[in-house]
């Protein structure tokens, strides 16, 4: 598939490529892709439409999809393999995926807010709208300040307040949201 959507790397200095349908690894000393399925119970691979990448501070790497949840991409016996995480995320439409550098799990969802898992294993929502459920949320990051920033689609770039334990929209002094769709530190 040619719509890239996120490109990340291995250990092993492997490209890996999130694709509109499934997963793919380059190996950069074979010159060779591979395509890595994503089964279903039947064997079936069901193409997910590959969101977000993360390789973890322990290792592991991380893949969001839309509409098949959270997945681990694993070597077995130097094979890759996409399955289903272990990490119980609430729905099934994940936008983007950021672990900051406590070894919290930031999740955007499309139907949920955010969702932070803490490295202790709690769970808690988020909506950049305190309490208030709106528009798709399309990445999350830390700065170099520590501060953790938000974007969203139709209303722009929000900021984690720890006081109010909400995030506060920085586009409050102009006239205008601006959307955005990308977010790095």
């Amino acid at each position: 598939d040619n719509n890239v959507r996120v490109i990340n790397e291995d250990n092993n200095g492997n490209i890996i490529i999130g694709t509109l349908r499934g997963l793919q690894i380059y190996n950069s000393a074979s010159g060779k892709y591979t395509e890595i399925p994503l089964l279903d119970d039947k064997g079936k691979d069901m193409y997910p439409h590959v969101t977000s990448i993360v390789k973890r501070i322990n290792g592991d790497i991380l893949v969001a999809t839309s509409g098949h949840r959270l997945c681990n991409l694993v070597y077995m016996k130097s094979k890759p393999i996409l399955r289903a995480s272990r990490i119980n995320v609430p729905g099934d439409f994940l936008n983007y995926i950021f672990e900051d550098y406590k070894g919290n799990l930031w999740i955007s969802t499309e139907d949920n807010g955010f969702i932070l898992l803490t490295k202790e294993g709690k769970t808690k929502h988020y909506y950049l709208k305190c309490g208030e459920e709106q528009d798709v949320l399309t990445g999350i990051c830390m700065g170099r300040n520590g501060h953790i920033y938000a974007s969203s689609s139709k209303t722009g770039l929000y900021i984690y307040d720890k006081k109010t334990d909400c995030f506060l929209n920085v586009n409050r002094n102009i006239l205008y949201n601006i959307p955005i769709n990308v977010i790095c530190p």
